[in-house]
């Protein structure tokens, strides 16, 4: 397993597609459509499918080029190519979305046909993610989106390579990163207009997609935890009593109880609400060829929501999937980066105490997902042993006894819970600390 390819993974249940549009009314709606603007700039819309259900590899190349012959055919260069004129070839790493490098005769440019996994819109809005990538483009994120059909899009390839956990600590690419994050926390991007499937049949909370002040709209970070939570409750493997103890020994019944004491005291910080990435690691960093600079991708977890979370998690991150705290940034090298990512009207002190709160989030919130994907994963992978390592990290920073959750090697890294890298006041995270406060500003006319 390795560490591009885990990267990829959300939440994935393979389903029957049902919606599958008529071909005869494509090449009239595609003339209709064809200049179309979306939020984030132009882009050819189209209403076709692309199949990939149960086909050979074969028939799905012979569909992705003539979904590129279609769709692309007025872009200059496209015009007048054939099928024999585009090579195509699965890309490795995707699990949700199944992606498809298509490369035409040079000089022209190779692109990305990125096909949705089946069923996905339960946990994903597919509609706010294709208009997202669009909005993002007019920022200079992501890799240009040059088409968007029913389920899926095509973009620009990106000649490059990822970055790994320990590049994180290099002062040059923690800066650049700061940056990056800074000018992604800044964006004034659209409300959710549609939401994820799951979230709105299964939704308690209250939280007003499409309307509503952004300080509002941080419940749809806490609605996504609560929703995956309910549905994690009905995780069981009756067939595999093995699995089944270890499901038990992480107590997903009493995190209800657990999740409504976080949010208690991440509200308590007031941390601003600003559009996050949710998913920051070196994984999601690209260095493109041969400029070196690096490009943030995989926007599917993005939203409006309490910049402590997105702040804490990537610090988070640097303990990479197999959880080694010792590897935690040092005050020194947080202080690199707050430099570079601070706004006018916080002070370091501010921000470490924000953050510090929502570690125990992240941890909720990856061990809940991680559960989740245990029982609907195709991957072979240990998800519940990762889910036992964030939840039971969670629970020792709250001060709880952690015991059910114990290291099954003991040379786990979380037989050292607290980490030497970790803030001082790690280790219990006392709720008395998070009294309310001023909210801090995002002012973008008055930014270092």
């Amino acid at each position: 397993m390795t560490y591009e390819y885990f990267k990829k993974l959300i939440l994935f249940r393979r389903d029957t597609e049902s919606f599958k549009p008529a071909r005869a009314c494509f090449i009239e709606e595609k003339k209709k459509n064809r200049n179309m603007t979306g939020k984030g700039g132009d882009a050819i819309r189209s209403p076709r499918w692309l199949s990939i259900e149960d086909r050979s590899l074969q028939e799905i190349y012979e569909s992705v080029r003539e979904l590129l012959l279609e769709t692309l055919n007025e872009d200059e260069g496209w015009k007048g190519l054939t099928r024999d004129d585009i090579s195509v070839e699965p890309l490795s790493g995707g699990i949700t979305n199944k992606m498809f490098k298509c490369e035409p005769p040079k000089p022209l440019t190779p692109v990305v046909t990125r096909v949705y996994g089946s069923s996905t819109d339960k946990f994903v809005s597919r509609t706010d993610e294709s208009e997202m990538a669009l909005a993002l483009n007019k920022s200079n994120f992501g890799a240009k989106v040059r088409a968007v059909f029913q389920n899926g899009w095509v973009e620009d390839f990106i000649e490059s390579s990822s970055l790994v956990p320990l590049d994180m600590k290099k002062t040059e690419i923690l800066t650049t990163v700061a940056g990056i994050i800074k000018r992604f926390h800044e964006l004034d991007m659209p409300h959710r207009i549609a939401r994820p499937q799951a979230i709105a049949e299964t939704a308690t909370t209250s939280s007003p997609y499409g309307e509503g002040a952004a300080a509002n709209v941080a419940g749809e970070f806490w609605e996504t935890i609560e929703v995956w939570y309910s549905m994690a409750l009905e995780v069981s493997f009756p067939e595999d009593p093995e699995k089944q103890k270890l499901l038990d020994a992480l107590c997903v019944p009493q995190l209800k109880e657990k999740i409504k004491r976080v949010r208690k005291m991440c509200d308590a910080t007031n941390s601003p609400t600003v559009f996050c990435h949710n998913d920051i690691h070196a994984g999601n960093f690209l260095v493109e060829e041969p400029s070196k600079k690096l490009i943030l991708i995989d926007f599917e977890y993005s939203a409006h929501g309490p910049r402590g979370f997105d702040l804490a998690n990537f610090f988070c991150e640097f303990a990479g999937f197999e959880c080694d705290y010792s590897l935690l940034p040092d005050k020194t090298t947080r202080e690199v980066f707050y430099e570079i990512y601070l706004s006018a009207g916080d002070t370091v002190e501010q921000l470490e105490k924000e953050v510090e709160v929502f570690y125990i989030a992240t941890h909720l919130f990856w061990g809940i997902w991680s559960v989740l994907q245990s029982k609907f994963s195709p991957i072979e992978f240990d998800f519940l042993d990762y889910a036992r390592m964030r939840l039971r990290q969670g629970a020792v920073l709250l001060g709880e006894n952690a015991d059910s959750m114990s290291p099954s090697k003991p040379d786990s890294p979380l037989e050292t819970p607290k980490s030497p890298n970790a803030p001082s006041s790690w280790g219990t995270v006392n709720e008395a600390h998070f009294t309310k406060s001023p909210r801090h500003s995002l002012d973008k006319s008055n930014t270092r």
